[in-house]
């Protein structure tokens, strides 16, 4: 699968040096709460992004208007040179499904899929053979070492096994970007590092983007830009290298 054929195929740019995903004073409100404060970020190909803070702080609010999962009330969301906040509902799904990998806080696999079927799943919606993703999702399995567990569902499984399977699924379709949603809060340490390591050099390899919520300071370290978000707001943005 080649990431470039299918963002001209989409008609994108191939410009590597323009953001690969972005958001521009973005405001967003839950009721009266006010959950994003004129935030603006961008990470480009090759790069991987920490976005650190306190509980409460907008980072999760954030990484969901940059996949479009939620629509701001001001400001703009890009993604590859469109901007996803002014497509619409079923414009974004596809763009989600197609072009990013998403590790939600939770995992959020599907119950009645075994964790291969789980794994695998983004690759069949978009269109590859079973056995192509079957396969596919297989050597994800073994990186993550959790290849014995493909026939069980998540029922089934721990909470830190479901996880790293949710991790796996992210990268099994080759993304332009990796969101990821404090991937290594189920984990212990040896998996938690071993799940840094492996999007870490994934997406740099391949010329990915990650952007990586984290809590943990040792793994914000290890990316290439850190920025802070206190109270819906970047108080620390870092330069772009």
């Amino acid at each position: 699968m080649t990431n470039r054929k299918v963002a001209r195929d989409l008609g994108h740019s191939d410009d590597d040096s323009a953001a690969l995903a972005w958001c521009s004073s973005v405001n967003a409100s839950y009721g009266t709460v006010l959950a994003l404060d004129n935030a603006s970020v961008e990470v480009h190909a090759g790069q991987a992004l920490a976005v650190v803070g306190p509980s409460g702080s907008g980072k999760s609010t954030l990484l969901h208007c940059m996949i479009g999962l939620l629509v701001p009330d001001g400001g703009t969301v890009g993604f590859e040179g469109m901007t996803l906040s002014e497509e619409i509902d079923r414009r974004r799904s596809a763009i989600r499904l197609e072009r990013m990998g998403v590790v939600f806080q939770f995992g959020e696999l599907l119950p009645e899929l075994t964790i291969r079927e789980n794994v695998a799943l983004p690759r069949w919606l978009i269109g590859d053979s079973k056995s192509a993703a079957a396969s596919a999702a297989d050597e994800l399995l073994a990186t993550f070492d959790l290849e014995q567990l493909g026939d069980r569902h998540p029922a089934d499984v721990s909470g830190g096994e479901r996880q790293r399977a949710a991790v796996a699924r992210s990268l099994v379709h080759e993304p332009s970007v990796v969101f990821a949603d404090e991937p290594t809060g189920s984990l212990d340490s040896a998996n938690a590092d071993n799940v840094i390591a492996t999007l870490l050099k994934r997406t740099r390899a391949n010329g990915q983007a990650l952007l990586l919520v984290t809590h943990e300071a040792r793994f914000a370290e290890q990316c290439d830009r850190i920025v802070t978000m206190r109270d819906g707001r970047i108080a620390e943005p870092a330069p772009n290298p």
